[in-house]
């Protein structure tokens, strides 16, 4: 079986087990720690990484060199922590600590290629492999708030190129598809339920989706908010103001078409914009506003298989 796979061949290389024992030495507020990684992990953009791809097609290997599999952790003022494969847009991991997130990692690296293949993806199918924390920033404000700032890391200064677009546009249907499948049949007695320790029910969660991605595009400038609305045709407001599956509908096609038109513009400048946010200093690229589309929703539908009594990474 592919998860057999995966977990036979999976390891922590040393170095990382040192750190994930250890931990970085504290640093000061928004100071980012960048361990060695190997060049070629920097170089370029692949939407499976470095790894072993199995070509459904034609049942063959095509193999490439794999060494290690580069990680992006975020940590702050909330104590969470955040992390995702740089080379495997979409992936998301959320603990309480350094090590349990680490360990997470591994869970979402399996998940995300039963995930893949659901989808009509190529799966990963991992040789000898490690785990290695290419950059770690600490002190990110409000860190898993609502509202709360996330990281900018090195990589979110590539250029969204038409094809990494496009491969993004894909995984936000996938994603949207796993939400609409979780909680299109839901009752309402679940549709509003708050499990104890829990400030949203699952209403609450579609609406902070919504929220989300409306303030992702308001990242790109001034221009996008009108861009939005011509996509949407209505103002933002009467979107706000729609059922909330048809605004679920609304917001991600007016979001898909105002990034189809905005982010070649944008190209890989950072920017910032202070309507709408009580961080008005946060930084953003193009990369970084469409990377969060796919970890946020992920995230989410984490959230609301747990509230449901699932497993948030489901493999079966």
């Amino acid at each position: 079986m592919l998860i057999g796979v995966l977990f036979d061949h999976f390891r922590i290389d040393s170095i990382t087990i040192d750190r994930l024992f250890n931990g970085p030495t504290l640093a000061a507020p928004n100071s980012i720690v960048t361990p060695k990684r190997s060049q070629s992990a920097q170089d370029g953009y692949s939407l499976l990484g470095h790894v072993i791809r199995m070509s459904l097609a034609q049942s063959q290997w095509m193999c490439s060199t794999l060494t290690t599999l580069p990680t992006a952790i975020e940590t702050g003022t909330t104590g969470l922590w955040y992390g995702r494969f740089i080379d495997l847009l979409g992936t998301h991991a959320r603990a309480k600590d350094r090590q349990s997130l680490l360990r997470m990692l591994h869970d979402e690296l399996c998940y995300h290629s039963v995930w893949l293949q659901r989808h009509g993806e190529t799966p990963l199918v991992l040789a000898e492999s490690s785990i290695d924390v290419a950059q770690e920033i600490l002190g990110v404000e409000g860190l898993g708030e609502s509202g709360g700032e996330v990281a900018l890391f090195k990589y979110d200064h590539r250029r969204v190129t038409g094809r990494m677009m496009e491969d993004i546009i894909r995984f936000m249907g996938h994603n949207r598809q796993d939400l609409m499948q979780l909680v299109g049949d839901l009752s309402p007695e679940q549709m509003t339920l708050v499990p104890e320790g829990k400030m949203r029910d699952i209403t609450g969660i579609l609406r902070h989706v919504c929220n989300a991605e409306e303030f992702y595009i308001t990242r790109l400038g001034h221009d996008a908010d009108s861009r939005y609305e011509r996509y949407a045709g209505m103002t933002e407001d009467a979107v706000d103001q729609l059922p909330l599956f048809q605004r679920l509908e609304v917001v991600r096609r007016a979001c898909v078409a105002t990034l189809r038109e905005l982010v070649p513009q944008r190209g890989a400048r950072v920017f910032t914009r202070k309507e709408y946010t009580a961080h008005p200093e946060e930084k953003w690229t193009t990369h970084k506003v469409m990377r969060r589309f796919l970890e946020h929703e992920r995230e989410h539908i984490y959230n609301i298989q747990e509230y449901l009594g699932l497993p948030p990474r489901d493999t079966g």
